[in-house]
């Protein structure tokens, strides 16, 4: 079977979209109390869409 591109190629373009994803993420908690880091890495563990929805339902830190 011949690939378009090569399993390598495919998974680091889905490694990178995954890190894209949990940077834009920690970019829209940035202002919540853990800050970018926080969701960056609460994202990266369990999962971007989850920590979006998560950030969506939740109110942003007051003061």
């Amino acid at each position: 079977m011949e690939y378009i591109w090569s399993p390598r190629v495919t998974f680091a373009t889905l490694v990178l979209i995954y890190i894209i994803a949990c940077t834009l993420v920690g970019l829209y908690g940035r202002n919540r109390v853990l800050g970018f880091w926080g969701f960056f890495a609460l994202s990266y563990v369990f999962s971007p869409f989850l920590m979006f929805l998560f950030l969506a339902v939740t109110n942003t830190r007051r003061g």
